[in-house]
């Protein structure tokens, strides 16, 4: 299964990524490749035909505007708060 993010935008070509904007999520550990680092992010992919072009993700973290290749362009995200449970697991019996 394919998630969302991850579906090529078959209208855009590698070149709609701006390196610029595509630059702020390299880190000193980044892979120097840049077809192996943008794989990893997922930010591009291979269409049916075998060209590279940009992911839904790409598209959205890496153009200046993703409204000329997706219809309606949002992000969203969710907060996930986590809790510590008050009982420990070694007062746990079983």
């Amino acid at each position: 299964m394919i998630r969302f993010d991850e579906q090529i935008v078959p209208n855009a070509p590698l070149s709609a990524l701006s390196p610029e904007l595509i630059r702020r999520y390299r880190t000193e550990r980044s892979d120097l490749n840049d077809e192996v680092y943008l794989r990893k992010l997922a930010v591009i992919g291979e269409d049916l035909d075998g060209v590279l072009r940009p992911t839904v993700c790409g598209v959205l973290m890496g153009t200046a505007h993703p409204e000329q290749y997706l219809p309606s362009p949002a992000c969203s995200h969710e907060h996930v708060q986590t809790f510590q449970s008050p009982v420990s697991r070694a007062a746990v019996t079983t």
